[in-house]
């Protein structure tokens, strides 16, 4: 290795400090072999020149062993050493070490320039001990590093592949049937999905009675049963045109059934939170009774000007206005004034409910981002402190078992293989046992994820809901299939995050 001249010199040394700041354990090892290996220095006339006329190096094609007095275990060592780390001993990171630098000033040099070359051959040195703590600094890096560095230490052992319990499709749709927001949302994916049906449906027999002039009169002059499957067999349009005409009649009649069908499971609430209501609103006049105005108004902030009073006066607002369209479809009322009203106020009051539960749904989705999040930078903390705690012992280990001597060290050296101390018992234990604290992470992560998931559908779902509403509130001009397909989307979320459910839920009464 070369340097090329006492500028480079002074920048080599403003280097150091940020690298012994990065990695002082194994700066520290380093420095500490440094001063014990009696370099000789070859004889010059300048110092300097000589340090001007040396080229940097390529790579190194010779390690000499040291020319010392020392024999024995120390240069058996040396030598076993030497065959194995050659590559090594002329990193930058060892020639741009401080203790090399202030080595080199101070007059001291390796054992022989090679002229022809121009590669400086130094002695063998011990190995260095690996850092505790990757070379960045052994600080964290950005939370996206953190969260997808797969080089992370960690210990855990892979998990066994185990089969889990299957459920049957029979087992699960009635499980689903018995729960009636599983009916809820199973109708509506049949309600929508047979409207859209429908659509094509008209489509298709329109484009044969156009095309092919066929009709329902053609179907009347067949006859009796047996002209008429004569006549069905003679011409395939015809046919075809039967069968659309029977699915359109029967379709029409369970898509509106269906819509019947789900207004009346979700009938029944409204007496209920009118009753809600009414205690609530009799409490509130109590406290200004008793307590007087100023208990009075600090009752009603707290109570009344709240999310949770706002979702329930538009839960109140809607189920209103929805049962009272039930009960012009079961002939209840027949008012067509108020059928008007109560058409264009449900359309509303669905608006604002759905507008609060996305906005609920939004925010819990951010704060489990932001717990998960914290979860996995402990979980990297923790698998960073464990690997310190490895590397301080195992080098606690060698400093203690090693037969070189201290005591011509200087201060700062002799003071190093002091903070490589043994940890104390408690850090010992509590690192020792984070395999069950990587258990419970685990599991946290899991529970996250799964919910993460069900309210994913729910964000989904509710901007389904949003579209389909906001184009009967405002008349917008779309297909109309676009329209039913905003309907159809949003019921086949919802019946995904219940199908889902209910299948764990069987899966863990199995387990």
């Amino acid at each position: 290795m070369a340097y090329n001249n006492s500028t480079n010199g002074e920048r080599l040394l403003n280097t150091s400090d940020a690298l012994l700041n990065e990695d002082i354990g194994a700066l520290g090892v380093f420095a500490c072999h440094i001063n014990s290996s009696r370099l000789v220095t070859p004889k010059r006339s300048s110092r300097l020149d000589s340090l001007d006329s040396v080229s940097k190096p390529s790579t190194v094609d010779e390690i000499t062993p040291p020319t010392s007095d020392k024999e024995g275990e120390i240069q058996e060592s040396n030598q076993a050493w030497k065959t194995q780390n050659a590559p090594s001993l002329l990193s930058p990171d060892h020639m741009r070490h401080p203790a090399m630098t202030k080595h080199l000033q101070n007059g001291n040099g390796f054992s022989h320039i090679n002229n022809n070359t121009n590669t400086l051959k130094p002695f063998s040195l011990p190995p260095i001990s690996p850092s505790p703590l990757p070379m960045n600094g052994g600080s964290l890096r950005n939370i996206n590093g953190v969260l997808n560095d797969s080089s992370a230490v960690t210990d855990k052992q892979p998990a066994a592949t185990t089969t889990s319990p299957r459920v049957s499709a029979f087992t699960l749709l009635a499980a689903i049937l018995e729960q009636l927001g599983g009916k809820d949302r199973l109708g509506k994916v049949i309600q929508y999905g047979l409207r859209i049906l429908l659509i094509y449906s008209k489509r298709s027999s329109t484009f044969l009675s156009t095309v092919y002039e066929v009709s329902d009169a053609s179907l009347n002059k067949s006859g009796g049963r047996f002209s008429l499957l004569v006549s069905l067999l003679r011409r395939p349009e015809l046919l075809l045109y039967w069968f659309l005409k029977q699915f359109e009649k029967k379709a029409t009649g369970l898509s509106s059934g269906l819509s019947m069908y789900r207004q009346m499971l979700r009938a029944g609430k409204t007496p209920f939170r009118l009753v809600n209501l009414g205690y609530k609103i009799n409490d509130t006049f109590q406290v200004f009774k008793k307590k007087g105005v100023d208990d009075g108004i600090v009752y009603f902030r707290k109570n009344w000007v709240n999310e949770k009073t706002v979702t329930e006066l538009a839960q109140l607002y809607y189920s209103w206005f929805d049962e009272s369209l039930l009960c012009f479809k079961l002939k209840m009322i027949d008012d067509p004034k108020y059928r008007g009203i109560a058409t264009r106020q449900e359309r509303l009051a669905w608006l604002s409910t759905i507008l609060l539960t996305l906005k609920k749904n939004i925010f819990k989705y951010q704060a489990n981002k932001r717990k998960e999040q914290h979860i996995r930078i402990n979980q990297q903390v923790k698998y960073r402190a464990k690997a310190l705690l490895s590397n301080i012992s195992d080098q606690h280990q060698q400093n203690r078992s090693s037969p070189r001597s201290i005591s011509n060290y200087s201060p700062r050296i002799q003071a190093y293989p002091s903070r490589m101390a043994s940890p104390s018992p408690s850090m010992k234990m509590a690192l020792t046992n984070s395999v069950s604290l990587q258990d419970t992470m685990d599991a946290e992560l899991e529970a996250l994820a799964n919910e993460q998931y069900y309210v994913m559908l729910d964000i989904l779902k509710g901007f389904c809901d949003l579209s389909f509403d906001m184009v009967n509130i405002f008349s917008i001009q779309i297909p109309e299939v676009l329209h039913l397909l905003f309907g159809f989307g949003a019921g086949s979320l919802a019946l995904t995050g219940v199908v889902s459910k209910t299948r764990q839920e069987l899966i863990n009464k199995q387990i």
